[in-house]
């Protein structure tokens, strides 16, 4: 059983929960695919999301976090108990790891057809992974940071407390072209405590992601998944947030940090 795991490699969430992962199934997982978004794009939108006072303080919890990132694993691991970048953790494990700009690249693709995974798994991917990607392994699963349908797309957390959810959670699908679309495996929630932050209910859901995709790596090869519907409609999409939906969202009493 192989695996392709496609993310992003962010200094404050992912690499623990990658970390996780890889400590029950480097075994399986054959390649890290980096798939990141466009520098400017990225700092833009974070921009605008967080406005210049909390964009500053963020910045500042990622530049120490990408800084722990550029020690060896073992460094890291002694000076706070955990890893700072998802290349870290896949050093810590063996695991090799690339970075891909473009994961539609048909050289890219070749290059996934003739390694052959049998899963490839998309944790928080930045990259749309379009049909000659999906059509290369038996299952290609996405786990999306919200109880689908609700909140598809980008910043889900920030619209669970937006629209004052009582829980959120994650959302194994199936993956199709169209992001967030496909049919549903399976859900974990996770509540959503009184006073929750941006920045804590983000770090809480990368805490519990870890054992859901250790589960689902566990089914395979044998996985015989008794999907349902995720009727996914223009409702349920939610872009990032506007300016006037972060100053909403801070008059109600909401913080990102």
């Amino acid at each position: 059983m192989t695996v392709w795991l496609f993310t992003i490699d962010v200094p404050l969430y992912l690499p623990q929960a990658i970390d996780s992962i890889l400590d029950a199934h480097s075994e399986r997982i054959e390649k890290i695919v980096l798939a990141p978004p466009s520098s400017d794009l990225m700092i833009r939108q974070q921009y605008r999301m967080f406005g210049p006072v909390d964009s500053l303080r963020m910045g500042r919890l990622y530049a120490q976090g990408a800084a722990l990132g550029l020690l060896s694993p073992a460094h890291q691991r002694r000076l706070t108990g955990r890893l700072h970048s998802v290349r870290a953790a896949a050093k810590a494990h063996d695991v090799p790891v690339e970075t891909v700009s473009d994961i539609s690249d048909p050289n890219f693709v070749d290059r996934v057809r003739s390694a052959a995974p049998e899963l490839l798994l998309s944790l928080v991917c930045a990259q749309r992974l379009g049909s000659e990607l999906l059509d290369v392994p038996e299952w290609a699963i996405n786990l999306h940071p919200s109880l689908l349908p609700k909140y598809r797309g980008a910043a889900p957390e920030f619209w669970a407390l937006y629209h004052d959810e009582a829980e959120t959670g994650w959302t194994a699908h199936v993956m199709v072209e169209a992001f967030d679309a496909g049919p549903i495996i399976e859900q974990r929630t996770l509540p959503i405590r009184d006073e929750e932050t941006l920045h804590s209910l983000t770090q809480r859901l990368s805490d519990v992601v870890s054992d859901f995709a250790i589960d689902l790596v566990d089914a395979f090869p044998d996985a015989d998944f008794d999907t349902r519907p995720n009727p996914s409609t223009d409702e349920h999409y939610c872009p990032m947030p506007s300016v006037e939906q972060r100053k909403t969202f801070k008059r109600r009493g909401n913080r990102f940090l």
